[in-house]
């Protein structure tokens, strides 16, 4: 299964919790209430989604879950996923109200800065007990921008677009040769 538009970024497997298989993951936003009954993940293995049935799962202090997945029993076979992401399928994000936006479904969103313009897709969001995290894909570069108020200038559910106001510099700063990702 290769799809990774028909799901959202969940979270990140961070390490093995206990000697049974379980592991702690990441969890990439901070409402989990209708996560709770959740069966089933999808985890990204050589850019690929497989799904894995849950047996149990648990979610601990903000941001972080303990994970019991299905034919993995030992702490030797958790070492294989940690830091795999965990992908959930579309029809699992929350319903929102109409005023209301979820990170998670800001994702897929055009990044326009008042100044700089046009500067790519939001790939995901990351998920900090300080704040979160736009990842914004823009020239086969990754562009970090704190997901504040004072950054966000206007977010249009229509067009699928975020306007942001990003200080100075910001943006460029990752577009120089010495923040390249080769």
């Amino acid at each position: 299964m290769n799809d990774f538009s028909s799901h959202f970024y969940f979270g990140t497997i961070a390490r093995p919790v206990a000697l049974k298989g379980e592991m702690v993951v990441r969890l990439n936003d901070n409402e989990t209430s209708s996560f709770e009954e959740l069966e089933a993940i999808f985890i990204d293995i050589n850019a690929q989604l497989i799904p894995f049935f849950l047996k149990n799962i648990s979610f601990r202090k903000q941001g972080e879950a303990v994970i019991e997945v299905d034919g993995i029993t030992s702490i030797e076979a958790t070492r294989e996923f940690i830091k795999k992401d965990i992908y959930l399928s579309n029809d699992l994000l929350p319903e929102v109200d109409e005023g209301d936006i979820s990170f998670n479904n800001l994702i897929g969103f055009n990044a326009v800065d008042k100044h700089f313009g046009a500067f790519g897709i939001v790939k995901g969001i990351l998920n900090f007990p300080q704040q979160n995290i736009f990842q914004i894909e823009f020239q086969k570069r990754e562009i970090l921008i704190p997901a504040i108020d004072a950054f966000i200038f206007e977010i249009n559910k229509d067009t699928k677009t975020i306007v942001f106001s990003a200080p100075e510099g910001l943006i460029e700063l990752y577009l120089t040769d010495n923040h390249k990702d080769d």
